[in-house]
């Protein structure tokens, strides 16, 4: 039947998207004087932020929004002495109303299927700023190939987030004022940067993956 060709074509253009996978590329990594462990820390941090961002319309069902968005970051203090593991360690929302939300990486945000983890630590250790285009907090706020980054880090405007292991003499337990004014570019303190270039091709792949197995169903 014609419409049944037409499935075939459609099925096959998707996925010529999709056979590239989800892999994510390299770390854009900045680490003067940085230890192994520090570097690992950094990278696998960045790499669970943007897996969550590709695969956000799997954290939350039908009725949660689409693709690209990030957590909002944590803005409680790091204690590590509360009466749970998991008290205050997750992201405050909302955040979305900034151009730019700055904070403690989340240990996990809380979905429909269980917790996801950004880290293990017991004591928040990473900076995390993120932009406000891509917060859905407040509601109504879609990720398409037109939203830009509007982080800018030294010669890069494009930027979602940076994720920063600040230098040894910063407070734990406070966000230190130079990164709520969003001096991310330091030579004293290692970070990654995630751009939109890093994520674009795994959403359109992951829109493809998602738009197939609907026609499936369908059919």
């Amino acid at each position: 039947m014609r419409w049944q060709g037409g499935y075939s074509l459609l099925l096959s253009v998707f996925m010529l998207l999709v056979v590239g996978g989800l892999g994510v590329g390299g770390t854009a990594l900045y680490a003067p004087r940085l230890s192994t462990n520090e570097t690992m820390e950094l990278g696998r941090a960045r790499e669970a932020l943007m897996h969550y961002a590709i695969n956000y319309i799997d954290h939350y069902g039908p009725q949660g929004a689409g693709l690209g968005h990030f957590p909002c970051p944590d803005t409680d203090k790091p204690t590590g002495k509360d009466r749970s593991q998991w008290h205050l360690d997750g992201p405050n929302p909302p955040c979305g109303r900034d151009a730019v939300q700055t904070g403690w990486l989340p240990r996990h945000v809380s979905g429909a299927s269980g917790r996801y983890h950004f880290h293990t630590r017991n004591k928040q250790r990473l900076l995390y700023a993120v932009s406000g285009n891509f917060i859905n907090n407040p509601l109504g706020r879609p990720v398409n190939p037109s939203t830009p980054g509007n982080i800018q880090v030294g010669q890069f405007t494009d930027v979602i987030a940076v994720l920063m292991a600040p230098p040894l003499e910063t407070n734990a337990d406070s966000i230190p004022a130079w990164f709520e004014s969003n001096q991310f570019d330091r030579s004293d303190a290692a970070y990654t940067l995630i751009r939109k270039s890093d994520i674009q091709d795994q959403l359109a792949q992951r829109a493809g993956a998602w738009l197939i197995s609907q026609l499936q169903q369908a059919l």
